[in-house]
């Protein structure tokens, strides 16, 4: 078993004196470590061991490239000694340790978040990309969504909890299978039939005289006109009388229009939100239902500022 390192001291030792471990396999990024100098100042030391008067770097071999492209000529070391066994130990520790834990992705997001808004992550190695994938694997994207969308919806009075909209009703025009066809309701009275009766005077009862039906000469065994058909020909309309072999008129389907819009990366993201909370929050059965959701309840609930 090869013995402990040994502190030594620390101090500033200029970046030319201080050398590279032999075959020192990792790769960092210089550009990002120079940002965080430049926000947050070296506040690690590098790990540089004195093997008989030689300092070589250990860990911080980045951070040695990066103070020296942002201009410096010192850099803060903690010097120790060690045999060569725990020398390459701590080079491969210090390069792999850090790569085994993991996060608290909701810790994470939530220091992130505090970070953008003081700084915009500068100096963190984050990016906003990095901030929004944390939100959206978290869910916090959508209780974002929500709160943008919170202006939108009417107060909820003191003390009473804010229930979820109701989605507006949708009509079916068909109807089900198997069910049978009907024609339009009839009026309770018949159009007026001015053709002379029995007597030969102008007869002015109604369909509902069955005195009448012998003197015009139609056949009044079948279903009564429609009210609103006008015309000589016969009425076509829903639930009409079909002819044989063909099956009764139904109503046209409701039309169908696309809708688009172009939109940034995050208002899609939030879009997308927005979506799948409403979908998911009244039952609905796709996107369009809930966009057509939230642009109801938006109608319904936001009063229009006075002109």
């Amino acid at each position: 078993m090869t013995g402990a390192a040994i502190y030594l001291r620390t101090a500033d030792i200029p970046l030319d004196d201080l050398a590279e471990y032999p075959g020192n396999a990792k790769r960092g990024d210089v550009d990002a470590i120079r940002a965080s100098l430049r926000r947050n100042g070296q506040y690690r030391s590098l790990v540089v061991r004195d093997a008989d008067g030689a300092l070589v770097i250990l860990a911080g071999h980045h951070t040695r490239d990066a103070l020296a492209a942002e201009g410096h000529t010192t850099a803060r070391c903690e010097v120790i000694t060690c045999d060569d066994d725990t020398a390459r130990t701590i080079n491969l520790a210090d390069n792999h340790i850090p790569e085994l834990g993991g996060f608290d992705d909701d810790a994470l997001a939530a220091l992130l978040a505090a970070a953008q808004d003081a700084n915009d992550l500068d100096g963190t190695g984050y990016d906003n990309g990095d901030l929004d994938e944390l939100l959206r694997v978290t869910g916090q994207l959508a209780d974002e969504t929500n709160d943008f969308l919170a202006p939108f919806i009417a107060a909820t009075p003191a003390g009473e909890p804010a229930s979820p909209a109701t989605p507006p009703p949708v009509s079916n025009p068909f109807p089900a299978p198997g069910a049978p066809q009907t024609r339009p309701a009839a009026a309770a009275a018949d159009t007026e039939d001015t053709g002379p009766d029995s007597s030969g005077h102008p007869d002015t009862d109604t369909a509902a005289d069955p005195a009448d039906n012998a003197d015009t000469g139609t056949d009044t065994s079948g279903p009564p006109p429609n009210p609103v058909h006008t015309g000589p020909d016969p009425y076509q309309g829903p639930g009409a009388p079909a002819p044989a072999g063909e099956p009764p008129a139904l109503p046209d389907a409701p039309q169908l229009v696309p809708v688009q819009w172009v939109v940034t990366v995050d208002q899609r993201t939030a879009i997308r939100a927005a979506l799948k909370r409403a979908q998911r929050t009244h039952d609905l059965d796709n996107a369009s239902a809930a966009l057509a959701t939230i642009a109801s309840h938006y109608l319904d609930t936001v009063v229009e500022p006075a002109a």
